[in-house]
């Protein structure tokens, strides 16, 4: 649990105890409707506070903004909304109680609908960053292992190309062309390393790292456009 959620859970149970003393010492004719009027105060009290205890814990496995501020906004006017409506009820009871049901009823289904909504997309978005950040951790490591076998060939220009041309690869997403990329740059650093390199496969593999690294851009263009 962290701090804020300390902070909104130890806040919300101290004006939960609150309304319910002050409800106690103003010691109100008991008819039903102050009583559904205090539980539904008490109810605003948990979905505020309880609601945005949960925003915060959901915030650090979604997109944290689109979190709080959708699902937070939302749940806060929503507990706003029920709080001063149940207020309004406690004084007008005789007139309202149906009316008063109806749009907690309603309330709750689009506070509900618009909070499912703002989760999902935050999810969402935090499932395509996390994409991103790996995408890009990669395309960095390719860039760090092609610097080194530039160095061990003796700085070949073709292997000075393929440095330049994946550092300006899309890191946005991974493609299928990665695993490739893998294997031959497996094989470049195997054959960088031996003693006695075999020039003519060495090439080969510069030729096909560059195809690769072509073909992965494509790729990943294609995914962009909804392409096959």
């Amino acid at each position: 649990m962290n701090g804020r959620v300390k902070i909104l859970t130890i806040t919300g149970i101290v004006v939960m105890l609150a309304t319910v003393l002050i409800f106690v010492f103003a010691r109100p004719i008991l008819f039903p409707g102050a009583i559904l009027g205090v539980a539904f105060l008490l109810y605003s009290e948990i979905v505020f506070f309880g609601g945005l205890a949960f925003v915060e814990r959901w915030s650090l496995r979604a997109s944290g903004i689109i979190a709080r501020a959708g699902m937070g906004i939302t749940i806060g006017i929503y507990a706003i909304a029920v709080f001063l409506s149940s207020l309004i009820y406690m004084n007008l009871h005789f007139v309202l109680f149906r009316g008063f049901l109806i749009l907690q009823i309603l309330l709750l289904a689009c506070a509900a609908t618009i909070s499912v909504i703002f989760a999902a997309v935050s999810k969402s978005r935090f499932a395509r960053d996390s994409r991103v950040l790996a995408a890009d951790a990669m395309v960095r490591r390719f860039v760090d292992e092609l610097t080194l076998i530039q160095d061990m060939s003796g700085s070949q220009a073709g292997v000075g190309k393929l440095v330049e041309a994946m550092k300006y690869s899309d890191a946005s997403s991974v493609a299928d062309a990665d695993v490739e990329i893998e294997e031959v740059i497996a094989e470049l650093k195997a054959a960088a390393s031996a003693e006695e390199r075999d020039e003519v496969k060495f090439n080969k593999n510069v030729e096909k790292m560059e195809f690769l690294i072509k073909k992965r851009n494509l790729q990943i263009r294609s995914a962009k456009q909804g392409g096959i």
